[in-house]
């Protein structure tokens, strides 16, 4: 059964027959069953009754319906038999497992070629039928008895079955009564069992075939029966019986219509086994007999409701049935019976009785107000109502219907598998231990050094007995709360050699003294029923010559859970008793059995060391029971050893009856990835779901890293030795707070049961000291995981202490296995610890609690030269804190303590990076010392280099820090590279404005230095998108001008790059003066030829000029601009000189006026060498367009440029204009020695001769003009 791969179950009903085909894997196979407690919940309706798994057939033996069927299962042929009885024929069904089809072959029986039905009348017709195996070659044999008690018995062989003998049924039956009200027949491998029952008696006769093959296969020499013995039967009704090898076991039911289940052993076979006569099997109730009184006074809500969803009696099923019920009666309509999870049905339920409560208290409204006694004794009693409910569903689930019993050859011996078919379940039957025997009662006779603990084990039970239910809540109330601590018992040098074998060894008993127990408290003791049964205990055990003390000492050992679960392994063997009853639950420690049995064992030595330590406080402060004082002085220093143990078996009963409380969908970890989906809500304990993860895990790659497993149980093919009990043993040792193994603690660490974790560490603190700095650890994680660092901060610095000495602590300290970090060096551990401790923190956020771990750690932790690098990572992770806190000021002051040049480096860029990316500038500004500033401003600039010109602040930043450290021309190299960059990597509206910015800033910086030191060399920034190499270049010296020129030429790219942007920026300056005249951009126009090309000013007042006269002139003057030039509609509205004008203009009556007074003011505002140019320029302008000349143009250029005067008047032809202007400068005798005015004598007569022979001449004027000129001629000789 455990060795192969594939199964099938064979069901054989009277009219079908179901093979069902089973995947189960092998013991070494690694695919178990992780999602499934057994093989059968994935059994479905349609699997079982597929046609390729079920056949009928009822129309293969006749018209006449099956009345008794009976099936085996041939290894040898690899196939079943099944016989059918009707009540006129008996046939042989033959079923092979070869094929992927049920194909079954039947036969029909004949008694020497007749019909063994044609002989008899219903005097025929087969009562019962079984078949057994032990005969040669494991051939089938099939036994049948008829009604009239004729005995027949059927070989089966390759060519067919065949009668073997015939007997009568009263020739083994004592009293030799040939009729019987009714037989019951069932077989083992080698034995028949028979129930027959009379009208007064019944008994059970157990025979065994005796079989002597003949000289040829398949043939039978000789047969005969014998009888084994014969067993009268309770008088009760028999519901089934099944026999093996060894014993007979029995389900009966009495008048009370109580169950049990009776053993009886066949001593007969082997005098060892035991005493022959019937032993009852125990089993344990689902419910109290003593459940608390309903009382008006005292609320027993909460008790329901930890005893309904938090006690483990009942299953979520059953507790959905009662509600559904419930519901049902009160509204009338069926509910949905979706189970869900345990908190759902526990809310649901309150939210039931909570509705019937407001409901009877309405319809008594009439009668005033209820009182609150009355409401709290409604209240339980609806509980109780709900409460009883739940235990008659229990019940009825658990009802027995039958038996089932299984033998199987492993390893040359005979196992057998017993249990109680229930209606919703099975039970599997153990062996009990040796306490258990002793408790119950059952097995052989104790051996003699063993019988005074089995007394005090009787004692025990009989204070277990005579305890109310309250009595015993409030005795383990009061050991819970008083946390007595317990301690090693020290040995008194008067003891006697017998209690000198009390010697106990260290399992974690804190050294101080412990308090005295006092009992007064609870009324229980008080009663005088226990002062007789304490002299009972000392009289029995002085009349048999026992000492109590050497039974207490023995009944301790028994208890104490075992140091080293894997020396079970040793005794795996002793318990292979040829035909024990043995359960074999595979190769792992999680099945239900296991778990179960561990369960049941736990409860029940808790239950003998409470009585214990109750009888040893009873003997103690009895009065007038004759003890001696060397007892006295024994139950004084043994009652610490109880008392711990009490605990230590309390802590276990509680997380074996605790419900596993977790969020399923918060996170992944190992109880999710082992649960499925569908079993994610179902109510486990802590023990279930912890043997279920972890007892018998091991991923197959640690297997192949390791030797051997840290554990010899953790290899399946060692657990597999084990049998129930052990691996039950294996299990408690495994959970035990006593014992050096931490999994158990560990596991609720690693899956985050916090609200465990602190039950947990609160019921075991006290009272233990093995692994306690580990307990402290796991708390720790605890508290960080609620949220609460400060509290995780203390527990963490007490958990440091055990690192040399626990097992899970090195195993943290290290992040690998205890054996593992034995590689590292000791002075390492600590700060291994503190990394692994502050690696949490910073898991969960506590970040304010990191530097504190890093001062501790740097204070306890010794450095060596080649852990510097440690030191550097703590003084680095106490950075990282700071700047996860946003506490910047205290990061900067840490980074500078650093040991680490690199990391401080690394550091310093991270909290400048980081203070730059949020604009904290005026944080990053005063965080720089004197002593800091080189390295500060090298990752600074290095920032604003490798940053986007999107963010030039950075730039500004470096700016105006070196400003206000006065270096000046740094500041201005900063200011010019960022110019530059601007320059280089964009060109849009916003970079232009950048550049220009960035310039201006260099020019400010440069400004404030000597005139000497007042120049920058001109950077270089090279254009990532360039591919091209980099050529050598003369430096460019650049002084404050040159920098004015460039913030002359961006402002004007600026003012016109609204559009093709790209174009204007690759542009000549000369270029942008004409775009900016054709823009009517005049003041910058004007301000960039100024600076770049002077040559343009003339032309640029000429535009000017142009555009003054258009405004004179009301329209009448056409547009000297290209078609891209501003439409007129705009030229009339003058938005040029509203663009252009300035606040020192004078406004004057009209537009034009004004226009003619900006262009003055601009004129008037020129230098020295461009200011007659200018003027000529507009001279010429007006001339060129007919226009009057304004006076102070024609004003300024008579008094400084005369010459250029009239040579424009004449230019143009304005001829009298000319004369005019000549007659004026002869008046003013301007060309009389000394005066430098001198007109060349070509202008001179060209002058008169134009105007002699114009025809607009005036002669009055020529004749003026020729004196004029014939009296300068004069004056000049």
């Amino acid at each position: 059964m455990h060795k192969a791969e594939r199964y099938f179950m064979l069901i054989v009903t009277t009219t079908s027959i179901y093979r069902i085909p089973m995947q189960i894997p092998a013991v070494a196979g690694r695919s178990l069953l992780n999602d499934k407690d057994s093989a059968l919940m994935m059994l479905t309706s349609q699997i079982i009754t597929s046609p390729t798994n079920s056949y009928n057939f009822t129309n293969d033996i006749g018209p006449s319906l099956p009345t008794v069927v009976s099936a085996v299962h041939s290894a040898v042929n690899n196939c079943s038999l099944i016989g059918i009885a009707t009540s006129t024929s008996l046939h042989v069904c033959s079923v092979g497992f070869g094929g992927d089809k049920l194909e079954p072959k039947f036969g029909k029986l004949e008694a020497h070629g007749k019909s063994i039905f044609s002989f008899f009348g219903n005097a025929g017709d087969v009562v019962t039928m079984c078949f057994t195996t032990a005969v040669p070659k494991n051939t089938p044999l099939l036994f049948t008895i008829f009604r009239d008690g004729t005995l027949r018995v059927w070989l089966h062989t390759a060519s067919g079955t065949v009668l073997l003998a015939t007997e009568k049924l009263y020739k083994y039956i004592d009293g030799a009564k040939p009729e019987f009200h009714s037989c019951v027949s069932r077989g083992s491998r080698t034995l028949l069992g028979l129930f027959v029952s009379f009208n007064s008696i019944s008994q059970f006769v157990v025979l065994k075939p005796k079989v002597t093959p003949g000289p040829e296969p398949g043939v039978i020499a000789s047969f005969s029966l014998q009888t084994v013995c014969t067993i009268a039967a309770p008088k009760s009704n028999m519901m089934d019986f099944k026999v093996s090898e060894h014993s007979l076991w029995s389900l009966w039911c009495n008048a009370d219509f109580e169950m049990q289940v009776l053993n009886y052993e066949l001593g007969a076979q082997d005098e060892n086994l035991g005493v022959k006569g019937w032993n009852e099997v125990a089993t344990l109730r689902t419910s109290d007999d003593n459940l608390p009184a309903v009382d008006g006074a005292k609320d027993l809500r909460e008790f329901y409701r930890k005893r309904i969803f938090k006690s483990g009696i009942f299953p979520a099923a059953v507790i959905k049935k009662t509600l559904m019920m419930l519901k049902q009666n009160e509204t009338g309509v069926k509910r949905s019976s979706a189970i869900g999870s345990m908190l759902r049905l526990e809310r649901e339920v309150i939210d039931c009785i909570g509705q019937q409560l407001r409901k009877q208290q309405a319809s008594t409204e009439s009668n005033g107000p209820w009182a609150p006694e009355d409401l709290i004794a409604i209240s339980n009693q609806l509980w109780e109502k709900f409460h009883c409910y739940c235990e008659q569903y229990n019940e009825e689930s658990a009802r027995p219907i039958g038996l089932f019993l299984g033998e199987e050859m492993i390893e040359s011996a005979l196992h057998v598998t017993v249990g109680v078919v229930r209606k919703h379940f099975v039970s599997f039957i153990r062996t009990c231990d040796r306490l258990e025997t002793a408790y119950y009662g059952a097995g052989p006779s104790p051996a003699p050094d063993e019988l005074g603990t089995f007394m005090l084990v009787k004692f025990l039970k009989e204070i277990e007995e005579t305890l109310t239910q309250d009595q015993k809540q409030e005795l383990d109330g009061f050991l819970h709360q008083r946390q007595v601590a317990a301690k090693e018992p020290t040995m008194k040098s008067d003891r006697s050699s017998a209690s000198e074998r009390f010697e106990f060894e260290d399992n974690g008993v804190p050294e101080e003294e412990t308090e005295e127990i006092s009992f007064n408290e609870i009324e229980l003791l008080s009663a005088a029923q226990y002062n007789s049964m304490t002299s009972c205990v000392i009289d029995q055990f002085g009349a048999k010559k026992l000492e109590i003390d050497e039974a207490v000492d023995n009944l301790l050992r028994s208890l104490t859970p075992d140091n080293q679960p894997a020396l079970l392994l040793n005794e795996a063997e002793l318990e292979k008793a040829n035909g024990g009853v043995s359960v074999y639950t595979g190769p792992h420690f999680y099945g239900e059995l296991a778990v179960a049995t561990a369960k049941q064992t736990v409860s029940f030595r808790y239950k003998l060391l409470r009585n214990l330590l109750l009888l040893q406080q009873l003997i103690r402060k009895s009065e007038g029971v004759n003890r001696s004082d060397k007892l006295n002085r024994f139950l004084a220093v043994v009652q610490p050893r109880i008392v711990m143990l009490v605990r230590c078996y309390y802590a276990m009963n509680w997380l074996a009856n605790k419900r596993l409380e977790m969020d399923w969908s918060r996170k992944r970890n190992e109880i999710v990835n082992t649960f499925p989906t569908n079993q994610q809500h179902t109510p486990f304990t802590l023990l279930q779901a912890y043997a279920r993860c972890r007892a018998n895990y091991k991923r197959p790659e640690q297997w192949i890293s390791q030797e051997a497993a840290d554990d010899p149980l953790d290899d399946p093919n060692n657990s597999y030795l084990l049998s129930l009990t052990q691996k039950a043993s294996a299990l408690i040792a495994y959970i035990s707070p006593m014992t050096d193994d931490f999994r158990f603690a560990e596991w609720l660490s690693e899956n985050e049961l916090s609200l465990h974790i602190d039950d947990y560490v609160e019921l075991v603190d006290e009272w233990c000291t093995k692994n306690k700095y580990s307990r402290a650890l796991i708390k720790a994680k605890s508290f960080l995981l609620d949220g609460e660092p400060y509290k995780a901060y203390d527990l963490f610095l007490k958990a440091r202490q055990g690192i040399y000495e626990e097992r899970y602590l090195l195993k943290f300290a290290s992040g690998h296995s205890a054996d593992d970090q034995r590689s590292a060096a000791l002075y390492q551990m600590p700060s291994m610890y503190f990394l692994q401790a502050i690696r949490l923190f910073d898991l969960h956020g506590a970040y304010d609690m990191l530097p504190k771990l890093v001062n501790v750690a740097l204070q306890e932790t010794l450095f060596p030269e080649q852990q510097v690098r440690v030191k550097a990572m703590f003084q680095n992770i106490a950075f990282s804190s700071y700047m996860a806190m946003g506490r910047y000021k205290l990061a900067y002051m840490v980074l500078w303590k650093n040991v680490d040049p690199r990391r401080k480096k690394d550091c310093l860029r991270q909290v400048v990076g980081l203070l730059l990316s949020q604009r904290n500038l005026d944080l990053l500004a005063v965080l720089p010392t004197r002593g800091q500033l080189a390295q500060f401003l090298e990752v600074v600039t290095m920032c604003a280099r490798s940053a986007d010109m999107e963010e030039g602040f950075r730039y500004d930043f470096l700016y105006s820090f070196l400003v206000g450290e006065q270096f000046y021309r740094e500041a201005a190299k900063v200011a010019l590279e960022g110019a530059k960059r601007y320059e280089t990597e964009r060109v849009t509206h916003n970079s232009l404005e950048g550049q220009y910015q960035m310039l201006l800033k260099s020019a400010v910086a440069l400004a404030n230095l000597p005139a000497e030191r007042a120049w920058l060399p001109s950077p270089t920034v090279i254009n990532p998108l360039e591919q091209s190499a980099p050529t050598e270049r003369n430096v460019e010296v650049l002084r404050v001008k040159h920098l004015e020129e460039r913030m002359i030429i961006m402002q004007s790219v600026h003012d016109l790059s609204k559009a093709h942007s790209e174009q204007l920026a690759l542009l000549e300056p000369k270029e942008l003066v004409v775009m900016l005249m054709r823009k009517r951009m005049y003041n910058r126009a004007l301000e960039l030829a100024h600076c770049c090309v002077p040559a343009k000013v003339p032309v640029i007042y000429k535009h000017i000029t142009k555009a003054c006269i258009f405004a004179s002139s009301s329209g009448e003057y056409t547009s000297p601009n290209d078609a891209d030039d501003e439409s007129s509609d705009n030229e009339r509205n003058m938005s040029w000189l509203h663009a252009n004008f300035q606040t020192d203009v004078r406004i004057g009556g009209d537009t034009a006026t004004t226009a003619w007074n900006y262009l003055r003011h601009m004129i008037e505002r020129e230098p020295d060498e461009l200011i007659e140019e200018a003027h000529l320029a507009v001279l010429e302008s007006v001339l060129a367009e007919k226009f009057h000349v304004p006076a102070w143009v024609r004003a300024w250029c008579f008094e400084h440029t005369p010459v250029q005067l009239v040579r424009a008047y004449w230019r143009n032809r304005y001829l009298l204009d000319a004369c005019q202007c000549m007659i004026q400068l002869f008046e003013k005798r301007l060309f009389v020695p000394p005066s430098d005015v001198a007109f060349p004598l070509t202008l001179v007569d060209q002058l008169f001769f134009e105007l002699e022979r114009s025809p607009n001449r005036s002669e009055a004027l020529l004749e003026e003009y020729r004196t004029k000129l014939e009296a300068m001629f004069d004056s000049m000789q």
